[in-house]
């Protein structure tokens, strides 16, 4: 595995995440392959997703942005979903 790429970073968060259940390791890792590769909205997906998961609605809501500007169409569902909770939360 090269440590220069990304998918090595997605590839650990994904573990830490879903069998490790460690959000923080995970979320760290993904961080790191979104420095790699800022435009993907692939990872900007996979980390608003972790993000939602410790109810970080601001940052997830951000990523989930990105993710859609840059072209991703199945994080439009998941922004408008984190966009109520947050109103949600506020009231």
């Amino acid at each position: 595995m090269d440590p220069s790429q990304a998918d090595v970073y997605v590839s650990l968060g994904n573990i830490y995440f879903m069998s490790k259940k460690d959000p923080e390791a995970a979320i760290s890792y993904m961080k790191h392959a979104l420095e790699l590769t800022p435009t993907d909205p692939e990872i900007q997906f996979n980390l608003a997703c972790m993000y939602e998961s410790k109810d970080d609605l601001e940052a997830a809501i951000r990523l989930y942005d990105q993710a859609v500007s840059h072209g991703l169409e199945k994080a439009k569902a998941h922004l408008r979903n984190a966009m109520a909770k947050r109103m949600k939360n506020a009231a």
